[in-house]
């Protein structure tokens, strides 16, 4: 149950949050000053641990990772672009780590198209089906990796900082496996958007407990200037072509408009206990580079 005025401290900013969307027992609160949203209370490690490893199983087993496969592996091919693009390698490859690598097929693609990369993920079931089909993945969180004895060119972090119960974490410890100016790219929702205003609370990255957070882009900046990384670019309306990008402004436009109109001649009152989700929500790209903390400013 949602208790009326309850406020906390939001885990990017630190600023007042209040409830913003709640899915049955799961609540979301949303920072008045980032406007970044974020589940609350957050769950425990363990139920995290048997929520993906349920969720990364086949539809005939209870999961549904297959929704997100087609959908994000349509993009592959331009973020590998991208990242050959405005990388440059510190040795023969560009040594690459995939963050949240699922089964592994974005870290397939990177090994194709000529790249030393490997990939890390907390799912078993994931890992386990990565590994049968021979590509470079582990189980583990990404803290765990030892940065003196791995360093990489760029870590990419694809639809999996809104996952993370700490992202400040993983991104700090981030920063220590990458290169000197090593690249970080990842993409997430975006919960303060025109789409997100026009239908406020009901976008697709409003689904916990699978989405911690919904990030907007001041957040984004703020948790990466934490965790001192350099914004060089944010994408606001990243698809995996320009005409694709096109369409999905107009159908974003279209229907949310049409929901919005219908909600507002029937008089409904959105509202934070109002569980309602479309398949609606711009996707935003990020690329930060390894900044210097003040420390290694010191240590010169």
């Amino acid at each position: 149950m949602v208790a009326d005025g309850i406020v906390c401290h939001c885990p990017i900013c630190e600023g007042k949050s209040e409830v913003y969307y709640c899915s049955g027992q799961h609540q979301m609160f949303k920072c008045k000053d980032c406007e970044t949203a974020f589940l609350y209370p957050m769950p425990s490690a363990e139920f995290l641990d048997k929520f993906y490893a349920q969720f990364h199983k086949s539809f005939e087993t209870g999961g549904g990772y297959e929704l997100f496969e087609a959908a994000s592996s349509r993009s592959f091919n331009r973020k590998i672009k991208i990242i050959k693009q405005r990388v440059k390698s510190s040795g023969e490859k560009i040594r690459l780590l995939d963050v949240g690598c699922g089964k592994g097929y974005f870290v397939e693609k990177c090994v194709e198209a000529g790249m030393d990369a490997q990939g890390i993920d907390l799912s078993s079931t994931a890992i386990e089906f990565a590994r049968n089909a021979g590509r470079p993945c582990n189980r583990g969180r990404v803290e765990d990796i030892d940065s003196k004895k791995h360093q990489f060119d760029v870590v990419t972090f694809w639809a999996t900082i809104e996952h993370l119960p700490d992202p400040l974490s993983a991104l700090i410890k981030i920063r220590e496996l990458l290169t000197p100016g090593g690249a970080l790219f990842f993409d997430t929702g975006i919960g303060s958007d025109w789409l997100d205003n026009l239908l406020p609370g009901v976008v697709q990255w409003y689904d916990p407990p699978q989405h911690l957070f919904v990030f907007s882009p001041e957040g984004v900046r703020v948790i990466l200037r934490k965790a001192d990384f350099e914004v060089k670019s944010i994408d606001l309306n990243f698809e995996s072509s320009n005409l694709r990008k096109v369409l999905k402004s107009i159908r974003g436009l279209f229907f949310g408009t049409v929901v919005r109109s219908a909600t507002c001649l029937a008089r409904v009152r959105q509202s934070p206990t109002l569980f309602t989700r479309y398949a609606l929500g711009n996707l935003m790209l990020i690329e930060a580079r390894k900044g210097v903390a003040p420390d290694e400013f010191e240590n010169k």
